[in-house]
């Protein structure tokens, strides 16, 4: 089932601690999935570009607004006991439908929340739908989101950069890409241009130790139409001839199902093959033709201080 939003975890998070007990935060996570049937598929499920388990965020975030609002008491880092002001709402009917809005009603929280909203006047007022977001999502869950869709739109300017060059800036490109990545002995001196009228790529040995002991073939494809599982069987029949059994095939296309079945198939030979959407993740990863513009830093509350 989909995770409840934070704000539909408010009451059931006030009803779970409502015998004045002091609660961990790892009790109500686990008094919640009870309470919303959800399974330890669902509990799996992360944050956007992130590690935390969604369900503990969104849990963390309606904690921090019923605390902010007075309702419960963050008496230790991580535990909860709900305050008296809190059971008082609890008892109300209407708290059944408590969200931000309901909560808005304190003062406390009113006092809070203008501060809390300084931080959003730099949106545009035409972007209702971002004000939507920012109502019913966590801090963290907004900023893994943006993260992801400036990760996919830097995948396909890098990639629509490379279709656009000519032939020597892509095996430069490769050979910083594979020196960054680890692989020894590699030089221009050690690969060729292949294909015709230099539209096609570059081949060329590579190894995995210093000595240059193992030897692994390389083939790339400045391809936009897909690999076949011919273009895979003749690059394995290429493989002994350059006297080595393992080698990778990277393609700024894609490969096709038949194409990967044949390099999976192969016993005798380990082929790895790379396509566009690998090739783009380990040039971002190893900031190959990129740059780093902007370093943004979460800092939070140092309980412990």
């Amino acid at each position: 089932m989909d995770i409840p939003d934070f704000q539909k975890l408010m009451h059931p998070f006030l009803e779970v601690i409502k015998d004045g007990r002091v609660y961990s935060t790892e009790q109500i996570v686990e008094m919640l999935r009870v309470h919303f049937q959800l399974t330890m598929e669902d509990m799996k499920i992360k944050v956007p570009n992130g590690t935390q388990s969604l369900f503990r965020n969104r849990i963390d975030w309606a904690a921090n607004h019923l605390h902010q609002a007075g309702l419960v008491a963050n008496l230790l880092k991580g535990y909860y006991q709900i305050t008296e002001a809190g059971e008082q709402e609890l008892a109300q009917e209407k708290a059944k439908a408590m969200n931000t809005a309901y909560l808005r009603k304190i003062e406390q929280f009113r006092v809070w929340e203008n501060l809390f909203e300084e931080t959003t006047k730099a949106l545009p007022k035409s972007t209702p739908s971002i004000e939507i977001e920012i109502q019913n999502e966590t801090p963290e869950v907004i900023i893994g989101k943006a993260t992801l869709i400036l990760y996919q739109s830097l995948k396909f300017e890098l990639l629509s950069h490379i279709r656009s060059k000519p032939i020597s800036f892509f095996e430069y490109f490769i050979v910083e890409l594979l020196r960054k990545i680890g692989y020894k002995g590699i030089d221009s001196s050690n690969f060729d241009v292949i294909g015709k009228q230099e539209k096609e790529g570059i081949e060329g040995i590579m190894y995995h130790d210093e000595l240059g002991i193992e030897k692994i073939y390389m083939q790339a494809k400045k391809w936009q139409m897909e690999v076949t599982s011919k273009d895979i069987r003749n690059f394995i029949g290429a493989l002994s001839l350059k006297g080595t059994n393992k080698g990778v095939f990277i393609t700024t296309s894609t490969f096709s199902p038949e194409a990967k079945a044949e390099a999976e198939q192969n016993r005798s030979h380990k082929v790895i093959l790379i396509d566009s959407d690998r090739l783009m993740q380990l040039a971002i990863m190893h900031n190959v033709g990129i740059q780093t513009k902007q370093i943004v830093e979460i800092k939070g509350l140092d309980e412990n201080f």
